[in-house]
């Protein structure tokens, strides 16, 4: 009887080990792990294109399906976010440089569209071609025009990071990653450049990325979670248990999140919509 005890407490205690292992995955499948590795930037172009950037190499893959990834380009000092322009074109932070540069759609040329900051980080680029860059250490959001001509949008922002131009291209949604907010900027009126108060309670709040519902995701990442941000409620936890959540991106129903010092991508699928 004692022996079978121990068994049973055995086996009982390997049950919830493994139930607690597989909770601290929740949601999050581990993809690419051996195709990239310390990815911090990741875009979704308007035809589907997907690419992702380590940050180290400098170099810019584009993800061709959860198994395979292709090289587009490299070069790039420490590049950290990128974003993709209406014309497929790929625009990137690169604080190694303290440039933006624009990699054109088919890979082929690089070039900077405008430099001498401290840091730049978090990039969005609007649909009439407008780029939006974070310059985190220095608080600074950039707005730069199609032909290089950088100026302040707003500053005083805590640790500036991800961007996310809203569905509407009315509002701007920054990160500021040591202040655990999402903050929401108008682009146009009189408030232009105000910060509004979108979420706390998001600590080391990251990348973010959202859906045409208002909903907006973010990277926390130091815990290792993605947080779920309503407006007027507190974040949800949808998945725990990655490794440096960086940036997030929505792409056929499922958040494709890079991890900047792990390798490959994880994949979360999002609850379907009723």
């Amino acid at each position: 009887m004692k022996n079978a005890a121990l068994s049973i407490l055995a086996i009982t205690a390997a049950f919830l080990f493994a139930s607690i292992s597989a909770s601290a995955q929740t949601g999050a499948q581990l993809i690419l792990e051996d195709k990239i590795s310390g990815s911090e930037g990741i875009a979704l172009c308007p035809d589907g294109k997907l690419f992702a950037v380590e940050n180290g190499s400098g170099k810019i893959f584009q993800v061709i399906d959860d198994e395979n990834v292709s090289l587009f380009s490299e070069g790039h000092a420490r590049a950290a976010g990128i974003a993709c322009g209406p014309g497929g074109d790929i625009f990137v932070a690169d604080y190694g440089s303290g440039t933006v540069s624009v990699v054109s759609a088919d890979g082929k040329d690089k070039k900077v569209l405008a430099g001498g900051f401290k840091t730049p980080n978090g990039i969005a680029v609007s649909a009439d071609g407008t780029v939006y860059m974070s310059d985190s250490t220095s608080g600074i959001v950039h707005e730069i025009s199609p032909d290089g001509k950088a100026e302040r949008l707003l500053d005083g922002v805590s640790f500036a990071n991800g961007l996310l131009i809203s569905p509407d291209g009315k509002m701007l949604y920054i990160a500021q990653t040591t202040a655990g907010k999402i903050v929401a900027a108008p682009l146009d009126g009189p408030n232009r450049g105000k910060k509004i108060t979108f979420a706390s309670k998001l600590k080391m709040a990251d990348g973010i990325t959202g859906t045409a519902d208002g909903t907006i995701y973010a990277c926390l990442f130091s815990s290792g979670e993605i947080a779920k941000a309503v407006k007027g409620a507190d974040p949800e936890i949808i998945a725990s248990g990655l490794k440096t959540p960086a940036t997030p991106v929505v792409k056929d129903g499922s958040l494709y999140i890079t991890s900047l010092t792990g390798s490959g991508l994880y994949k979360v699928p999002l609850p379907k919509e009723e």
